[in-house]
């Protein structure tokens, strides 16, 4: 895992988003195959690699969004055995996330324009 986290941010630091976001990836599959569950590591996996797909559309806004950083305080956290602290930084990950994919949604919404008649 530590070697996933270095080469993420070693990316991020280069600049290559893709690539970093690609480590960010498997840093969250392996993380479900750490915990063992093998339907929650199926669901993620599921998941991740949708996440292009979801990003694709998006042209004229790039995504500054990285969870890096969270990244390394959940695993810290976990290194502990603090899991509500790691949850507490994973959910951190997740609403912020969701508020760049809300930021996609209102852009497409007004590049799109009103409706016109029908």
């Amino acid at each position: 895992m530590q070697d996933i986290l270095r080469a993420e941010g070693a990316a991020y630091d280069e600049g290559n988003v893709v690539q970093a976001r690609h480590h960010s990836r498997r840093f969250h599959m392996e993380m479900g195959r750490l915990a063992g569950n093998k339907h929650l590591s199926q669901l993620l996996y599921d998941l991740i690699n949708c996440q292009p797909l979801l990003m694709s559309h998006r042209h004229d806004r790039p995504s500054e969004f990285s969870g890096h950083n969270l990244h390394i305080k959940t695993m810290g956290a976990l290194a502990r055995g603090e899991g509500d602290e790691a949850v507490h930084y994973n959910n951190q990950l997740l609403t912020a996330l969701k508020s760049e994919m809300l930021l996609d949604i209102k852009a497409a919404d007004d590049q799109d324009g009103p409706p016109g008649p029908g």
